[in-house]
């Protein structure tokens, strides 16, 4: 059994020219080649192999990361055509600040300036102290090896995402996003509103957790892990009412992002499954070992999966 990870879905998008996607044609054409040879397991047959931890040989379930408004717009409708449905792991403190996050702030400015110009501004505004080299060391063999960024975009990301105090990084990220406009104005397009994650749920789809503000579980505290966890929960609650499936991604998702501890405070708040970035199938002992570890596939390595860009390439400006 595989579990397949989504983020942006979409056409290409002229005002954000640098910006990397699934093209929306890619992910017709992947969910075609699933259908083919990797056929959607029915929720019905997924939520048994959950209980009874003993996981198909074949079959693959859709996972889609972040709240955006691409999986309102664009997913569910292709989903619905198909009789298919799939997970949508929200963030749920973007929905009280009405700012994008910081690791989607990153998405957009690169998409706006291109890796080259986003690395000369970012390294322009960066000062001593402002790196942690523990998390540099930490995370530098984990983040990206499986994705096809372009050496400055990859190293943008690694930086604002991983290596970069997180005290300095939301400051600097928002002074930067004020040269493109109204954040509250992004944030609109940007993310599914509460009615559409309502309607979302209402049409078959399945909603959780991706935390309040995608941080890096494994260098949280247990009381701003729980935090996170909790207060989480309680918004999509209060937006869609009691959870009959309780579950969670991990925000970045890889091993090193998350402990043991989170995986004990997930059970405490009755998650009944959590999934991390792995490129594995999902076998028995995964489910009946480690429910709150379960590992998911990158949509990138399956024909189809490539990430589009823009026609204006990084190294023109």
């Amino acid at each position: 059994m595989k579990a397949i990870m989504y983020h942006y879905v979409r056409p290409f998008n002229p005002v954000l020219p640098y910006f990397t996607y699934l093209d929306l044609n890619n992910f017709r054409h992947q969910l075609d080649w699933f259908q083919d040879n990797m056929p959607i397991l029915s929720l019905e047959n997924f939520l048994s192999a959950i209980k009874n931890g003993v996981a198909p040989k074949e079959g693959t379930i859709l996972t889609f990361d972040d709240g955006l408004s691409d999986h309102y717009n664009y997913v569910l409708p292709e989903l619905e055509k198909r009789g298919l449905w799939g997970f949508f792991y929200i963030p749920t403190g973007v929905h009280k600040t009405k700012n994008l996050l910081d690791v989607h702030r990153t998405h957009f400015l690169l998409g706006q300036m291109g890796g080259s110009s986003m690395l000369r501004a970012v390294m322009g505004v960066i000062e001593e102290g402002m790196i942690s080299e523990s998390h540099r060391a930490t995370f530098q063999d984990v983040a990206y090896h499986n994705q096809t960024n372009e050496k400055d975009i990859a190293t943008v990301k690694s930086i604002l995402n991983y290596q970069l105090l997180s005290e300095h990084r939301t400051p600097l990220l928002g002074t930067l996003m004020r040269e493109f406009g109204d954040e509250e104005i992004i944030f609109q397009e940007f993310y599914m509103s509460s009615d559409q994650i309502i309607d979302l749920h209402e049409r078959g789809m399945i909603v959780g957790s991706h935390s309040v503000s995608h941080p890096i579980f494994s260098t949280l505290t247990r009381e701003e892990q729980s935090r996170e966890i909790l207060e989480s929960f309680s918004f999509i609650e209060s937006v869609i009412g009691e959870l009959a499936i309780r579950s969670f991604c991990y925000p970045y998702g890889h091993p090193s992002t998350f402990t043991k501890e989170t995986e004990e405070l997930l059970d405490e708040a009755n998650c009944q499954f959590a999934f991390k970035l792995s490129n594995q199938e999902i076998q028995s002992h995964d489910l009946v070992k480690t429910p709150q570890a379960l590992p998911r596939i990158d949509c990138n390595q399956f024909p189809h999966g490539e990430a589009s860009r823009g026609p204006l390439r990084d190294n023109s400006i």
